[in-house]
């Protein structure tokens, strides 16, 4: 028999038995012959059959996606761990899943490569929105597969693209790294940007954005003098179109989800004066995919931004910086009180 069909045979027993119950009692009845037997086939043979339909198809659901309220109350980043895990060996059979601790996974592919798998961006995201609990882990599941395969061979030139940050962001993830027994903490080709900002060069990919490093360029023939107008280009091209969404000097940029800090790079969009706002242009980045933009003499738009980046503080995935930042002399700068007017 095939494993799927071994795997529910108890339904299967259950809904064939529920059928041959109705058959009997419908047949028998047809014939002439009737009894409070017969009835009592009748009325129970379809509850049976509902009985077994139900629980094979319950059984059919990984248990991941069996209930998008999320995980009960308690240890709830536990719990988002153990289905996160279940999803990638349901999706992968072959591949070995260990926990190590919450929200820290061990992956050991099928030909023997381990890495670790941290979910605290797809926790982050699921805490946004637990009844799309199914549609996070499916996403997440699918860039974790994508590392664990490792199909790249090399870099794709055509998708390297920059990738803001605050400057924390590199002692912060290093130091994320150590505390959990990291051996090797990678090191992230970066420049600078601004002061308080830097540029990180990524390989976008369907499932996952890898930060490079200083091998990858070496192996990618890629001089550092030429990243930046490289990875430049690539965004342009590969991002969807971007919208400006807002009125009255507050607005808000999308471009796809991903790279919407990543668009304080591209200078034509802040030098040509497209954007209407009163003084200079001063934006917040508080998620690498929230881009708010108000005017440095519009002390109305500049509380709603400052509003907007504290709710957006208090939860959320790949938060970035609460800090304000003008643009001036074709550079981002931290705006502060007092900044309304430039400086002669």
């Amino acid at each position: 028999m095939h494993p799927f069909l071994l795997q529910h045979v108890d339904s299967l027993i259950t809904v064939f038995g529920g059928l041959f119950c109705t058959y009997i009692g419908h047949k028998r009845a047809a014939s002439g012959s009737d009894s409070p037997s017969l009835k009592l086939l009748r009325v129970l043979g379809p509850c049976v059959i509902i009985f077994g339909l139900l629980n094979f198809f319950n059984e059919a659901t990984p248990k991941s996606q069996r209930r998008n309220e999320g995980p009960p109350d308690g240890n709830a980043a536990a719990e988002f761990t153990r289905y996160f895990a279940e999803a990638l060996r349901h999706a992968r059979p072959n591949m070995k899943v260990v926990i190590v601790k919450d929200l820290e996974l061990k992956i050991t592919s099928a030909d023997g490569r381990d890495l670790t798998s941290f979910l605290d961006n797809a926790y982050d995201t699921y805490k946004l929105d637990p009844k799309a609990k199914a549609d996070v882990i499916q996403r997440f599941v699918a860039s974790a597969l994508e590392t664990a395969d490792g199909v790249r061979d090399g870099v794709d030139r055509t998708r390297i693209v920059p990738v803001i940050k605050d400057r924390p962001w590199l002692e912060e993830t290093r130091q994320a790294l150590l505390a959990r027994g990291a051996k090797d903490v990678p090191e992230h080709v970066f420049e600078d940007f601004s002061p308080d900002l830097v540029v990180l060069y990524a390989e976008d990919s369907p499932n996952n954005i890898r930060y490079l490093g200083a091998k990858d360029l070496e192996l990618a023939n890629i001089d550092r003098s030429e990243l930046r107008a490289l990875a430049t280009d690539n965004l342009k091209r590969l991002l969807p179109k971007i919208e400006r969404r807002g009125s009255n000097g507050l607005y808000m940029l999308t471009a796809g989800g991903n790279y919407e800090a990543s668009l304080l790079v591209l200078d034509s969009i802040w030098s040509a004066g497209n954007i209407d706002v009163q003084g200079d242009i001063v934006v917040a980045i508080p998620a690498r995919d929230l881009l708010l933009v108000t005017g440095s003499r519009d002390p109305s738009g500049i509380e709603k931004v400052k509003q907007m980046v504290r709710n957006e503080a208090s939860g959320g995935a790949y938060r970035l910086t609460s800090k304000l930042f003008v643009y001036r002399h074709g550079r981002f700068d931290e705006f502060k009180e007092g900044d309304e007017v430039e400086s002669p």
